[in-house]
Formats: C-alpha cells, structure tokens, sequence
C-alpha cells in the first residue's frame, strides 16, 4: 500500500512541538488536538502535523549542523 507523505500526519505534543512553531510553514501545516478524546490521550498543546512538512524543516535544520 502507498502513502502520499502529504496526507499524512504525526503528532507533536508540548514541549516538542515549540521548537517548530516559528518556522515557516507551521501555520499551514500544523493543527491543534482539541477535542476532549486528543486532550485525554496527548494533553495540552499537542499538534498534528504533516509528516512531508516536518521532515522538509528536520532535513534544512540538519543541513546546518
């Protein structure tokens, strides 16, 4: 089976989700979990987000090390 990396989400809870939510992109690509289910399960501040995206900005960050 394939996946399109674009439809596909990961999720990001509080405080990891901090060190992306000033790069470019994050506004478009991100989605806060805030129905009573998500909060249960992830807490306060946990994201999906798209897995395409979030390997893009890891790829750049890793670049400049």
């Amino acid at each position: 089976m394939d996946f399109n990396k674009d439809e596909l989400y990961i999720i990001l809870t509080w405080p990891d989700c901090q060190e992306y939510m000033e790069e470019e992109g994050w506004v478009t690509n991100s989605h806060l979990i805030n129905d009573s289910y998500g909060l249960d399960l992830y807490g306060p501040s946990a994201y999906f987000v798209n897995l395409e995206w979030f390997e893009k900005v890891n790829e750049k960050k890793y670049e400049k090390v």
